[in-house]
């Protein structure tokens, strides 16, 4: 096993954590968010759960996030 400290689950709350977890350890204070595929839907859902930090979303082929990521858009 690596010594990454990510979370091990896919759940789009962790990894959105993650991502911002990764901001605020690199002192960014924004960022557009992109992603391919799943990370379509990661870049996605990051942007909504960090609107106050995101600039912008470009994303490519990634299908819709379920029903909860657009009531909390």
């Amino acid at each position: 096993m690596g010594d990454s400290d990510h979370h091990e689950s896919f759940e789009m709350q962790d990894i959105s954590a993650d991502i911002a977890r990764f901001m605020d350890e690199q002192k960014l204070t924004m960022a557009t968010y992109g992603g391919h595929g799943f990370g379509a839907k990661v870049a996605l859902a990051s942007a909504i759960n960090n609107m106050d930090r995101c600039t912008g979303v470009i994303n490519l082929e990634g299908g819709p996030l379920d029903h909860t990521y657009y009531e909390a858009y």
